[in-house]
């Protein structure tokens, strides 16, 4: 099965430390790279897909620094970065074309083929002949999940990829994801809590450039059983409450509220213990909500 592996990697842009001693072993399967804005999720993703070098560390693929690997490297890997540049002139068919043929699909048949199957997957098969100038936020997206496929890469790397899509389109890309990763490592890096909860297989939190955290599906439940509360309360209890805990979701009931705490104890005699989720992980670590 292939590794890909970072061996104590660190980042140091001038004063500030991107990444700190970052280690990890990626294999097939969904990743989902939780963290908020600045954590450092964009910085580790350019050191995996080799457009950054890491200051102290390295990566390797099942045991060769990728370096090495140069070009063989970079034809097993997709990855759409959080901006994408795009030719507006261009067709959405013409651009994942003329993408095609930068990774090296030299068959026209065969790019004509895989261009044609990524346009029906991400629902653009209609807009094709439309130029890119012309696609709304959301279509830009979905062309660019699209190039990511283009080329069977074995590594799939995306950066907060479900930007502008609506809920209909954030679903269908799911299921895309789910139908293409036995065979793939498929790495998700995120600050919305919903784009991995239900897909991925692996959960890593990041948080001001270290590794918090790495956990199978499901493990998150576990790590924060007896860490997760209900309560209804009045608005006037809700304030004082909220300067000293972590409430992860109010729901008003009219006259009084009832919400949900994260906290290691119990935060009042009649609070009642919930089942966790991985919002509450996401609250527990970062002190906001994921969404």
């Amino acid at each position: 099965m292939m590794e890909l592996t970072l061996h104590g990697v660190s980042k140091q842009y001038k004063n500030k430390l991107a990444l700190h001693e970052f280690n990890y072993t990626f294999q097939n399967g969904i990743y989902g790279l939780l963290g908020p804005n600045g954590a450092g999720k964009s910085t580790l993703i350019k050191i995996m897909v080799h457009l950054l070098d890491p200051t102290s560390g390295k990566v390797t693929l099942d045991g060769k620094e990728i370096g090495s690997l140069k070009a063989s490297y970079r034809r097993k890997i997709g990855y759409l970065p959080q901006s994408i540049g795009m030719y507006k002139n261009f067709s959405g068919r013409d651009m994942l074309l003329y993408i095609a043929a930068l990774k090296g699909i030299e068959k026209k048949s065969e790019a004509v083929a895989q261009v044609d199957r990524f346009l029906e997957m991400v629902n653009l098969q209609d807009d094709a002949k439309r130029k890119v100038g012309q696609y709304s936020g959301g279509m830009r997206q979905r062309l660019g999940i699209a190039q990511a496929f283009l080329g069977d890469p074995s590594i799939i790397i995306f950066d907060e990829p479900t930007a502008g899509l609506d809920p209909k389109e954030r679903i269908r890309f799911k299921n895309i994801l789910s139908e293409m990763a036995s065979e793939r490592m498929i790495l998700l890096a995120t600050h919305i809590v919903s784009d991995v909860e239900q897909i991925a297989d692996h959960i890593l939190l990041l948080k001001e450039g270290n590794l918090l955290l790495g956990i199978e599906s499901g493990g998150q439940v576990e790590q924060m059983t007896g860490k997760v509360w209900s309560l209804t309360v009045d608005k006037q209890q809700y304030e004082i409450l909220a300067q000293s805990y972590k409430i992860s979701n109010v729901a008003n009931l009219g006259e009084i509220l009832k919400i949900r705490i994260v906290s290691d104890t119990s935060p009042s005699p009649e609070a009642q213990e919930e089942v966790p989720t991985l919002d509450d992980l996401y609250i527990y670590y970062f002190g906001e909500a994921g969404i």
